[in-house]
């Protein structure tokens, strides 16, 4: 599943642990966007993105790595509207490999 969003995800599988580490990068047009829009961008992205996951069945591969991308964007909402957060960072996220999120890495390679 394609979505087009303001930030670039990567999966990275990690040494020695079970689990994968996920980059969030913003993009440089999202970074170059004054705080309102950012601000209504990000916001028009988690609308998009919770009508894909629910375009869905539950039993679809891509929607469990979906759901988890949807609530780390949710959890960086207020932090971007805020402008509390630094956009030319990388974020990383440690993620804990199990049932619900074997196929994170499949969903990630497929985003821009």
């Amino acid at each position: 599943m394609d979505i087009s969003g303001p930030m670039r995800i990567g999966v990275l599988q990690t040494d020695g642990a079970a689990g994968w580490e996920l980059h969030f990068d913003f993009r440089n047009e999202f970074q170059a966007l004054d705080l309102s829009q950012q601000a209504e961008e990000f916001q028009n992205y988690l609308t998009t993105l919770a009508g894909e996951i629910a375009s869905l069945p539950e039993d679809d591969r891509d929607r469990q790595g979906m759901l988890l991308v949807q609530q780390l964007s949710e959890q960086l909402q207020e932090f971007i509207t805020s402008g509390d957060l630094a956009l030319n960072e990388t974020i990383k996220v440690q993620v804990e490999q199990s049932a619900a999120v074997s196929s994170l890495s499949d969903l990630l390679n497929t985003l821009p």
